[in-house]
């Protein structure tokens, strides 16, 4: 995580920090999050930064212009659309009076549809399976002892006379 570091003529120092790996369900929103990128110790989030430029980037592509993208979509029509790992670049740039830059790539990697089922294991399948036979196993054992009247008033069981 971070990148290597530019320093300038003049002993500053700036690392871009793109945040390392994303982990996102297809159709969800997401956040890629530079504040950890520093100049001089200091994370950039807390500074003003009027002097510097910051650009994501995904592929040759400007994503971005803030240290902190959020709401970023995934799914059909957007730039992260199928289930796949992308490589994104922040690039930070001190417009100081020596220029510093630094890049540092973190993945986004797309996953399973958001919102979708749930997959279920093998044991939590069967315990389910098997609640449901023992719950029609009841059912049939409660109608088989309950006592029915026949049209003659003689108290039957299962087609079977009983002794009252």
């Amino acid at each position: 995580m971070g990148g290597d570091g530019g320093t300038g003529d003049s002993g500053h120092v700036l690392i871009a920090d793109a945040g390392g790996s994303y982990e996102v369900d297809l159709g969800s929103l997401f956040v890629l999050d530079g504040c950890a990128s520093t100049f001089d110790s200091v994370y950039l989030c807390g500074l003003d930064l009027s002097q510097f430029s910051v650009a994501w980037m995904l592929g040759d592509q400007v994503i971005g212009t803030d240290i902190r993208l959020t709401n970023i979509s995934t799914g059909a029509g957007t730039l992260f659309p199928s289930n796949s790992g992308y490589d994104v670049t922040l690039s930070v740039t001190w417009l100081g009076d020596s220029a510093i830059s630094d890049n540092d790539s973190a993945v986004v990697n797309v996953g399973g549809a958001g919102g979708g089922p749930v997959p279920i294991s093998e044991p939590a399948t069967l315990l389910i399976f098997g609640t449901g036979l023992f719950a029609i196993g009841i059912i049939g054992w409660r109608r088989r002892r309950h006592r029915i009247r026949g049209p003659d008033g003689i108290g039957i069981v299962e087609g079977r006379r009983a002794r009252l």
